[in-house]
C-alpha cells in the first residue's frame, strides 16, 4: 500500500506513480538550491515546472498548504511568464483530486477543493445582487426607460449567481455559469445603448455587436496573458468609447460612464494582479474585481436608464 507523503525534509514519495526523491516545499529556506524546481504542493496535487503529478490519498494542513503555495510562487521568479511563476500556470489546468473532483485552480484563495475554499470570493459576488437589486429600483422610478433596461438588470444578478458558483464548485460547467451572464450583458448593453441612447439604425447595431464579439473570442485566446484579463481588453475599449460619446452629449449626469470605465480600469488591475502578488497577499486581489464591477456595472446601468428615460420625453 501507498504510504502517505508529509511535508517532513527528506521525505520520498513511494505512492504508486509518483517519482523518488520529489522535493517537497521543505526546503523553503534553500530556495537558490530549488529555484529551477519548484514544487507545488496543493490538496494533494503535486505541481512542478515541468510536469503535475496526480495523489488524491495526499492530505495536509492547510497551514502547511498556504507555507508551500508561497514557496512554489517566489521560488520561480521570472522564469515563467510575465508577472507569473511556471508552476503557477500549470496548477491552473482541470486537475483530478479528492475523490475525482475537477477542479479549475485560478486564484490565490483556492487552496483545497473544498466547496468554501474561497469563501472572500464567493461571498463578494453578493455585491452584483446589491447592484442589480439598486438598478431595478432606478429603473422603477424612470418609467420612460428603455425597457430592456429591466432585463439587463436580471442579468446583473445572473452575474453575481454564477460566479459565486465558479468560486464555490471550481469546475468546469461553473465556469460557463460565469462566463456566459457576464457576456450576455457585454452584447445586451452595447445593443441596447447603441439602439436606445446613440439612435444605430439595426443593421449599424448588428455590425458593431459582431465585431465586438470577435475582438472577445480573438482576445480570449490568450488567457495567459495579465493572469486571464485581456479578454476584457475590448469590454474596456468600448465603455471607454460610449463614456466618450456619453460625457459628450448625455442630458442628465453626463460624467456617470467616465466614471465606470476609471473603475473599471481599476477593478480589472486588480484581477490582473491577483496572481503577482500571492505571496505578499494570500488572500489574493480577485475580491475587489467583485466589488468594484458591482459599482461598475450600477453606474453603466444608471447611465442608460436616466439618458433613455431623458431621451424619450424630450
Amino acid at each position: 500500500m501507498a504510504e502517505r507523503n508529509h511535508l517532513s525534509r527528506g521525505d520520498e514519495s513511494t505512492s504508486r506513480g509518483f517519482p523518488q526523491k520529489t522535493p517537497l516545499p521543505a526546503g523553503i529556506d534553500n530556495t537558490d538550491k530549488n529555484r529551477s524546481s519548484a514544487l507545488r504542493l496543493h490538496n494533494g496535487v503535486f505541481v512542478s515546472t515541468n510536469e503535475t503529478w496526480l495523489a488524491s490519498e495526499v492530505s495536509m494542513h492547510k497551514n502547511a498548504a498556504r507555507l508551500s503555495l508561497r514557496f512554489a510562487r517566489s521560488a520561480n521568479g521570472p522564469a515563467g511568464p510575465p508577472g507569473q511563476c511556471r508552476a503557477r500556470w500549470q496548477a491552473q489546468r482541470l486537475h483530478q483530486i479528492s475523490h475525482g473532483k475537477r477542479m479549475l485552480d485560478i486564484y490565490c484563495e483556492r487552496l483545497s477543493a473544498d466547496f468554501w475554499a474561497e469563501p472572500v470570493n464567493a461571498l463578494t459576488n453578493l455585491a452584483f445582487v446589491v447592484a442589480a437589486i439598486s438598478g431595478w429600483r432606478l429603473y422603477r422610478q424612470h418609467p420612460s426607460a428603455a425597457p430592456a433596461s429591466a432585463w439587463l438588470v436580471v442579468v446583473v444578478a445572473m452575474i453575481g449567481v454564477g460566479s459565486f458558483l465558479f468560486h464555490t464548485f471550481a469546475t468546469a460547467w461553473a465556469v460557463a455559469a460565469d462566463v456566459l451572464p457576464i457576456l450576455v450583458f457585454q452584447i445586451g448593453y452595447l445593443w441596447v445603448y447603441g439602439r436606445q441612447v446613440i439612435q444605430w439604425r439595426r443593421t449599424t447595431g448588428l455590425v458593431v455587436v459582431v465585431l465586438f464579439v470577435t475582438t472577445i473570442l480573438v482576445s480570449g485566446q490568450f488567457g495567459e496573458i495579465a493572469n486571464g484579463s485581456l479578454a476584457y481588453a475590448p469590454a474596456a475599449a468600448v465603455l471607454a468609447w460610449l463614456a466618450i460619446f456619453h460625457t459628450r452629449t448625455a442630458q442628465s449626469s453626463p460624467h456617470t460612464l467616465l466614471m465606470a470605465t476609471v473603475l473599471f480600469l481599476l477593478s480589472l488591475t486588480f484581477r490582473t494582479l491577483d496572481e503577482a502578488l500571492c505571496a505578499a497577499v494570500p488572500l489574493g486581489t480577485h475580491f475587489l474585481w467583485h466589488l468594484l464591477n458591482s459599482v461598475v456595472l450600477y453606474l453603466a446601468m444608471r447611465g442608460l436608464i436616466v439618458e433613455s428615460a431623458a431621451r424619450s420625453v424630450r
